[in-house]
């Protein structure tokens, strides 16, 4: 994270207004420290994940690009080599999970959507192992309606009278007797979208002090001065009637900021009762924890103002705090420095087609740097609309906040003039955020209990005592995967038991084998992890689908396109790229090998290595057969047994290994040398491989656990048909795509040419392409056009 050190802390001129500098005190530098500290402790990363779109129906495959960035600066981060997929239903059930490889800060991967899978919101989220050190609220998560068109009859839907929530969001946090208070409010229904509304504020002598109304998705803003000794509350009008709210009590000490953009500056003024006055405090500006301004200040009984330059924000979120003279946080707020956009030129030939047309795709970018990019092409229409969740508004705005933002492209809409005035409201309403000072300032180390998977796959697991239950420290833990290709690690446990196996590449499609070593009569058994969360995310209630309310004909089209496509076209939604295997056993080149077929056949075992092979000697102790190899550094056997495997799987008890049929075995390789695994090491390792790589037969430990473990996902091939001779174009198999193109490792320089073919499908389309460069310069482009 060394690197890191030269984005932190460029603390910059301030200019200033009315108030006051003081110069740099102990306690405004304690506070700018605990912000380095915190860069030097923890490193955020953030998910995003661009679909294909954002509406499916049952039996369709949800295609999908993971982007990993560094949550300070928004660049590539190539940290962790796998990310943790999950789509959730409304209960936070998973219903599907996948483990997607990760390469130079980006993975593609696919979902094949059950054909039972009743219709509604589902959720899809997406973290690595590092990011499970940090809340679940910054996860990666995006609403994907589901509808199964075989059971499209209306959902059952509790058709209950509707509830409406309002709240309120003082500027400064509380609100403060005899000074101006902008108050921000929100209505929402039982599922958190915004209510268009109006209201008025009414005091205890049901005077009305003012109006107000909504602006975007159920959020607006007012101001009034609250008087001492008086009351307040809010009337709205809903679409079930009249709601009355009383407003939070107003403080009678305390101080309340107020923040105004002015031209090419933020205009801060700070207003404080009179036991705050004379005294120190201290303002730091810091955008996504980076510090932009730190300063310290002495309030006067007049109102104070501060001047900031916005061109020394940071682009997006910028968090602007009042600390009092004891270093407590004492009013916050939140501003939104639109950052510049590298969009690029993208052109068509034309924005009409026919079908079975080729499309001519031209995307010119901006930038010197490649970007890396996903490309969609999919139909809209009543069912799927454009979606608007994409890079631009999830890095920027969604993966900062917490809580559910309705319509997050709503604040970027150029066409919208109300987009800034609505973007404050948001800052304004939404007060939970990645980078509180609670966590940055706060000095106690913080233990990380998930590793980054640096170097590839990570299983992990406890060993416990079998009967106690209590963790088994510095005991030796075994993973298998039974195979021709001898896949085996192994990991002594720490203090609390725990136990990390660790793989390069983990491709495992079937089952693997764990044991624990027990000595001194005492039974140890291995307790694998869940490397998914699944239940345990937080998530936002979202709001059902009523299949019976939706349009009748794209319903139609939607069920029979898809089903035309599993019927007549099944191969292009069934090819997979096949998974890189290693054909080397774990320890690479074995120093020797024998082919038992190659020498005469014993009836045991016990022959098979007393007569021809040489490097390894079979001896009994206390009554116990053990196997030593001979250990071709020093010219002698090993003093200590050696690691002794069948398909992989570790053998302890050599008496009953001996019993097994030498008939079943095919090969038997010797390591003469030291062997080092995880932080284990053997004395030689003594591999013998059954014809099946599957055990054949043989009995394990009673204690060994055999578990269904699923590796990374084999990657989905995403194929569509060509139209370029007359034959393919005169072709008689139907071409229903609704999803024309999808191309998740789109590398972008200054000048790209891409194609595909429209289908057998008219109506409007939308071309998608979103990506990010090095430098963390974001692509995001919607070109529409129409398949006639």
């Amino acid at each position: 994270m060394k690197t890191y050190l030269a984005h932190i802390l460029v603390v910059l001129a301030l200019s200033f207004g009315a108030l006051p500098l003081i110069a740099q005190s102990v306690e405004l530098s304690s506070i700018q420290s605990g912000i380095e500290n915190y860069h030097l402790k923890n490193l955020p990363e953030k998910l995003y994940i661009h679909t294909d779109k954002s509406v499916y129906v049952n039996n369709e495959i949800c295609w999908f690009k993971i982007y990993t960035l560094d949550g300070f600066f928004h660049t590539p981060l190539d940290l962790n080599k796998v990310a943790y997929v999950e789509l959730l239903d409304a209960n936070n059930q998973a219903v599907l999970q996948e483990k997607i490889g990760l390469n130079n800060a980006s993975g593609n991967g696919a979902l094949q959507l059950p054909a039972n899978i009743p219709s509604g919101k589902y959720t899809l989220v997406a973290y690595t192992n590092w990011m499970k050190n940090f809340s679940p609220a910054f996860f990666f998560s995006k609403d994907i309606t589901v509808i199964n068109t075989q059971n499209s009859a209306e959902a059952s839907i509790t058709k209950s009278k509707p509830t409406y929530q309002l709240q309120f969001y003082p500027e400064s946090g509380n609100l403060l007797n005899g000074f101006l208070n902008k108050v921000a409010f929100v209505i929402s229904d039982a599922f958190g979208n915004g209510i268009p509304s109006k209201g008025w504020i009414v005091n205890s002598k049901k005077d009305t002090i003012c109006g107000f109304t909504t602006l975007l998705n159920g959020i607006g803003n007012f101001s009034f001065t609250p008087q001492d000794q008086m009351n307040y509350k809010a009337i709205v009008e809903t679409p079930n009637g009249p709601i009355e709210t009383t407003l939070p009590t107003a403080q009678q000490k305390g101080i309340v900021i107020q923040l105004v953009p002015n031209n090419n500056q933020l205009q801060l003024t700070i207003n404080a009762s009179s036991n705050f006055t004379n005294s120190n405090a201290y303002v730091i500006v810091h955008c996504r924890g980076i510090l932009k301004k730190a300063l310290q200040i002495n309030i006067s009984n007049l109102a104070n103002t501060i001047n900031i330059p916005l061109d020394v924000l940071g682009e997006g979120i910028n968090t602007i705090t009042l600390f009092d003279a004891a270093k407590q946080p004492v009013a916050e707020r939140l501003f939104f420095n639109y950052p510049k956009q590298e969009d690029g030129d993208v052109r068509l030939e034309t924005d009409r087609f026919k079908n079975r047309t080729k499309v001519n795709l031209s995307v010119n970018t901006l930038s010197s740097s490649m970007y890396d990019a996903s490309i969609a092409v999919y139909k809209t229409d009543s069912l799927q609309l454009k979606d608007e969740v994409n890079i631009q508004n999830y890095l920027w705005l969604t993966s900062d906040l917490v809580g559910k933002i309705q319509s997050p492209q709503s604040y970027f809409d150029n066409s919208n003039p109300n987009k800034i005035k609505a973007m404050d409201n948001l800052m304004l309403t939404h007060g939970w955020r990645r980078f509180s000072y609670d966590k940055i300032t706060d000095e106690k180390q913080k233990t990380f209990n998930y590793l980054p998977e640096i170097g590839g796959s990570l299983i992990t697991g406890k060993i416990l005592n079998k009967g106690t239950k209590i963790p088994s420290k510095e005991t030796a833990g075994y993973l298998s995967v039974p195979s021709k290709n001898t896949v085996f690690k192994s990991s002594l446990s720490d203090d609390q038991g725990k136990v990390v196996f660790q793989f390069q590449e983990f491709n495992n499609e079937g089952q693997i084998i764990v044991q624990a070593d027990s000595v001194k009569n005492v039974m140890n058994k291995i307790e694998i992890d869940n490397p998914f969360l699944g239940k345990t995310t937080k998530l936002n209630p979202s709001t059902p689908v009523n299949t019976g309310k939706l349009p009748k004909a794209d319903l139609a089209n939607a069920h029979k396109n898809i089903q035309l496509q599993s019927y007549f076209n099944p191969q292009y939604a069934t090819q997979f790229s096949p998974n890189l295997q290693d054909t080397n056993a774990f320890y690479y080149t074995p120093d020797r090998t024998y082919f038992l077929d190659d020498y005469a056949r014993f009836a045991t075992l016990e022959e098979v290595i007393r007569e021809y092979v040489t490097p390894v000697t079979l001896i009994k102790e206390k009554g116990k057969y053990q196997l030593y190899v001979y250990d071709d550094a020093y010219k002698q056997f090993f003093e200590e047994s050696s690691l002794v495997l069948l398909d992989g799987v570790i053998i302890k008890d050599i008496d009953k290994f001996l019993e097994y049929d030498p008939l079943k075995i095919r090969k038997l390789e010797v390591v003469s040398r030291v062997y080092f695994s995880g932080n284990l090491a053997y004395n030689g390792v003594i591999n013998f491989t059954t014809y099946a790589g599957k055990l054949e037969g043989f009995e394990m430990d009673p204690n060994a656990v055999v578990l269904d473990y699923k590796g990374l996902q084999s990657k989905r091939i995403f194929n569509a048909p060509v139209y370029e001779t007359g034959a393919q174009f005169e072709s008689r198999l139907p071409d229903f795509r609704q999803l024309l193109y999808w191309k998740p490792d789109a590398l972008l320089g200054k000048k790209n040419k891409f194609s595909f073919y429209t289908s057998d499908v008219k109506g409007n389309f939308i071309i998608n392409i979103q990506g990010v460069n090095k430098e963390g310069a974001i692509l995001n482009q919607y070109i529409p056009f129409s398949v006639q």
